[in-house]
């Protein structure tokens, strides 16, 4: 055997281990790029400065006196409309047998505005159609370019007054609102305080505006601290809204095609173009890798991490080489170029920790493929010996990952002390993790909890762990299915399926 098929053998030993180890996830530490501070990232999407509208819709009904909720809302709202900036604008609505706006523009003295509210509730109804039709008739009048926010305040005790075009909750009044309310859904972010247990009043402000959060706050004080922190929380709306598109858009990478019939033994130039498919995250591509599946491949001119700003392309002269293309010899095969390369972010840690979006797009993975690697090959006989040798290693590694990293089933609820609730659907995942809710008991507490699935007695349940921002991560405790745990002051509650073995 001459010197160039025995080194082509050992390129093609060298590609069927590589091949092998890539059967098991990589556990190759990333060095991670500098992460920007929450306002930095704030001041880059253009919030900073941004005019920004709040519609603040009160139920005025005398059921609202109880448990000091009327006197939440002022005492909230005093500080609330002294945080706000001279850009911004605020209307006041109170509703209960009929709609009243109280307040409308610019907030020039606190104690004016306040003024303005009655000094107690004492309608005899709650006609909340109304209230959030006068809400929609401010916000349609206003300006487009600019973010608002709709918050109600109501106890949402059903009493709609006689002749009130809103009695019937499936009637074509509340139709026709919901139509309104979806046509500037894009640029309107609900936030829905029943302070009461009528989630009834919820639904109806989410079927005008779908990204509506829901607050149940029973108490003066409660509502008090979340008005105090409501233009914090819209901010963090507006920038989840807009980078929840960024992250889906993620970024992409192309190549100028080989000439046809290039033998990569001796090297052909390409060039690599990453293009960022963002319209305001920034993103960083992480160690890509071009290779030709099956042969040895050396790439130069390809660097470890590539940064690109929103919506960039950059190009890259790179050379690849490929040794032991299973090829006849002397013969033209379809051959294929793929890359593979992770994603990253410089605003990472605010999507994970301030938002509770993902850190960052899906990875790149991608390959194209043109008539090329001719010359001598490895035997296509000794490349099967090799490949099913692979084959068999890479299913053993496979598997035993499998193993410990099962499929879970089943639902998981986390519940706070003060009754906020998420929801995860745990079927089919191997493992999950969700941003712990704002805390009004607790402010400070800030993190995420990581699910995923373990094996226990011949079936799989979720294991939660949570790693607060501050601090290090709390042990993981195993769910049983239909008892409640507690992890980190979360009450955990699993509904799973009794012998699933997957």
């Amino acid at each position: 055997m001459t010197a160039r098929p025995l080194a082509r053998l050992g390129a093609a030993l060298a590609a069927c281990a590589v091949l092998g180890l890539a059967c098991a996830p990589s556990a190759l530490a990333q060095q991670e790029p500098p992460q920007a501070g929450a306002d930095e990232v704030y001041a880059a999407l253009g919030l900073t400065d941004l005019p920004a509208e709040y519609v603040i819709v009160v139920d005025t009904s005398a059921s609202m006196a109880q448990d000091g909720r009327y006197d939440g809302v002022r005492a909230g709202l005093r500080a609330f409309l002294d945080g706000l900036r001279q850009v911004d604008t605020v209307t006041l609505i109170v509703f209960d047998e009929r709609p009243e706006v109280t307040h409308h523009g610019p907030v020039v003295s606190v104690e004016a505005a306040l003024a303005t509210l009655p000094a107690a509730p004492t309608g005899r109804a709650t006609d909340l159609g109304s209230g959030l039709e006068r809400a929609v008739d401010v916000l349609s009048g206003s300006d487009k370019r600019n973010p608002a926010a709709l918050v109600v305040f109501t106890d949402a005790k059903p009493v709609v007054p006689q002749g009130s075009r809103y009695a019937d909750p499936a009637g074509a009044a509340w139709g026709e609102l919901e139509r309104r309310g979806r046509a500037m859904a894009d640029r309107v972010t609900g936030f829905a305080v029943p302070t009461t247990l009528a989630e009834n009043a919820a639904d109806q402000v989410a079927r005008l505006i779908p990204d509506t959060t829901v607050l149940s706050l029973s108490t003066g004080d409660q509502i008090s601290s979340f008005l105090s922190s409501l233009r914090e929380r819209f901010r963090d709306s507006v920038a989840t809204a807009r980078l929840r598109g960024d992250l889906a858009a993620g970024a992409t990478a192309t190549w100028t095609d080989p000439p046809a019939g290039v033998d990569l033994d001796d090297g052909v130039d390409l060039t690599v173009t990453f293009r960022s498919h963002t319209t305001a995250l920034p993103l960083e591509v992480v160690r890509p890798e071009l290779a030709v599946p099956g042969a040895s491949t050396a790439v130069t001119g390809l660097p470890d991490r590539v940064r690109l700003e929103p919506g960039q392309s950059r190009d890259f002269p790179v050379r690849v080489e490929a040794a032991g293309g299973v090829t006849r010899p002397g013969g033209v095969a379809r051959a294929e170029l793929a890359m593979v390369a992770g994603l990253d972010s410089p605003w990472r840690a605010v999507l994970l920790e301030d938002l509770g979006l993902p850190g960052s797009p899906p990875r790149i993975e991608t390959s194209k493929s043109w008539a090329g690697v001719v010359g001598g090959g490895v035997p296509p006989l000794l490349v099967g010996l090799l490949g099913a040798g692979v084959v068999a290693a890479g299913m053993g590694l496979w598997w035993w990952w499998h193993r410990g990293h099962p499929y879970m089933v089943g639902s998981l609820v986390a519940t706070s002390v003060e009754q906020h609730q998420v929801g995860r659907v745990l079927e089919g995942l191997r493992k999950d993790s969700f941003h712990r809710p704002h805390s009004h008991t607790a402010p400070g507490v800030e993190g995420v909890f990581r699910v995923r699935g373990v094996r226990r007695d011949g079936d799989v349940v979720p294991s939660v762990s949570y790693r607060p921002v501050k601090g290090s991560e709390h042990p993981a405790v195993v769910c049983v299915p239909g008892e409640e745990i507690e992890v980190y002051g979360m009450s955990m509650l699993y509904t799973g399926h009794k012998g699933d073995h997957r």
